[in-house]
């Protein structure tokens, strides 16, 4: 259900666009504090949530640094492996590099105190693959995951979801971005056993960038 698009020239173009200007390097400052926000919120539960963490759809590793700030133990997973590569550079956090796909984690069952994907299910245009993800993330995750993508909330997303209403649907499996509402969203998550403990916007009422703290309903955990 997923593609590799990456050689080493793309991942090496994808890691160069986060830096190429002040906005994508304060979009990405931003994003690494309200990750760090989310992961404050499950250490605050007094849960033992930040022992080990996998970082699911990590691409070139950009939130690495936030995540070795709370946990002893980093996994990270992309189905691209020039992206893994890309992540090999004097400042990359030490962590344990899996190629694998998002749809199948190749990881046993509640192994995980926390899992993260970020920028990874606003891909995901169908109902039923974001939920059989989420379903993914609840099985290897003991309590929690944080996830961010594009919901509404925002003009941006008022003019995307027009957009998207006609067009054409969407195909199986990863594909061009989507804005997904709100409601769409709880829904799976409630599907595939979660909860949302917080939820917080990138740039509010700005963006479509959302993050969301998600929590093992009582009783799936």
């Amino acid at each position: 259900m997923t593609k590799d698009f990456y050689d080493s020239r793309r991942a090496a173009a994808y890691v160069a666009h986060h830096e190429k200007s002040s906005r994508t390097r304060t979009t990405t400052l931003r994003e690494r504090a309200l990750l760090r926000k989310c992961l404050l919120l499950n250490r605050q539960t007094g849960e033992n949530t930040g022992e080990s963490v996998v970082d699911v759809a990590c691409g070139a590793g950009r939130f690495w640094p936030t995540l070795a700030q709370f946990s002893r133990e980093i996994v990270a997973l992309d189905l691209s492996p020039a992206l893994l590569r890309a992540s090999t550079g004097p400042e990359a956090i030490a962590c344990h590099r899996v190629c694998g796909s998002t749809f199948a984690l190749p990881f046993a069952d509640n192994v995980f105190d926390t899992l993260v994907c970020l920028r990874f299910m606003h891909h995901l245009g169908r109902a039923a693959d974001r939920i059989a993800v989420l379903q993914e993330f609840h099985r290897v995750s003991r309590q929690r995951a944080i996830v961010s993508l594009w919901t509404d909330g925002s003009f941006a997303a008022s003019r995307r979801l027009k957009r998207q209403r006609e067009s054409p649907p969407p195909p199986a499996g990863f594909d061009k971005r989507r804005c997904t509402p709100r409601s769409e969203l709880l829904a799976d998550f409630h599907a595939a056993g979660w909860r949302v403990e917080a939820r917080y916007a990138v740039w509010p009422g700005l963006s479509m960038w959302h993050f969301f703290s998600l929590k093992k309903v009582a009783g799936d955990v």
